[in-house]
């Protein structure tokens, strides 16, 4: 008689437990959730809303393509610890333009020369892109930032804007310049 009990609490609990998932799972289905694309600040729709949404143009891809490439690059570009010896910046090489290389290789000497006791290190996160001027070979955005520094174990987070150029060669769009302000 005891196991049996026990044999029906068990399965009114297992019962009571699997009603009470499926029926949460259904309520967060039914739901809308409007969610914000990081790069455009355009709402996105998620569920059932799917033939809504306008496929996008050859333009918009390109477009989403730059401010992907402008986000990566600036977030690595921004980035560096005494650790790591400027190895980030070696990795951007070939998207900059010659030019801009040579100005980044006299930055990276320059602070070789000035290399401090103790550890340094400076990370970066775009939290918005403004595209500012684009044409055919040329595009400018204005990117803002926030970045968290570390001198000998003291931490200061700033945020900061930065202006960057693009020139296009051939197919590839190459960085030319980065403007701390």
């Amino acid at each position: 008689m005891k196991k049996i009990l026990i044999i029906l609490i068990v399965i009114v609990l297992i019962g009571s437990l699997l009603w009470f998932l499926f029926s949460q799972r259904k309520s967060v289905d039914q739901e809308q959730r409007l969610v914000t694309n990081e790069l455009t600040n355009q709402p996105l729709e998620q569920g059932g809303n799917q033939e809504k949404t306008k496929p996008l143009t050859e333009e918009e891809k390109k477009k989403q393509e730059l401010l992907l490439q402008v986000r990566n690059f600036i977030e690595i570009y921004g980035s560096f610890s005494t650790d790591a010896q400027f190895a980030n910046l070696y990795h951007l090489k070939n998207q900059m333009t010659d030019n801009f290389w040579r100005k980044t290789e006299q930055s990276i000497e320059e602070s070789k020369e000035k290399e401090n006791l103790g550890f340094y290190g400076i990370s970066s996160k775009v939290l918005s892109i403004n595209l500012i001027i684009e044409n055919e070979n040329n595009a400018k955005f204005l990117v803002y930032l926030q970045r968290d520094e570390t001198k000998n174990q003291e931490r200061n987070v700033f945020y900061q804007e930065a202006g960057i150029e693009l020139i296009k060669k051939g197919e590839a769009w190459l960085i030319d310049s980065v403007n701390w302000q």
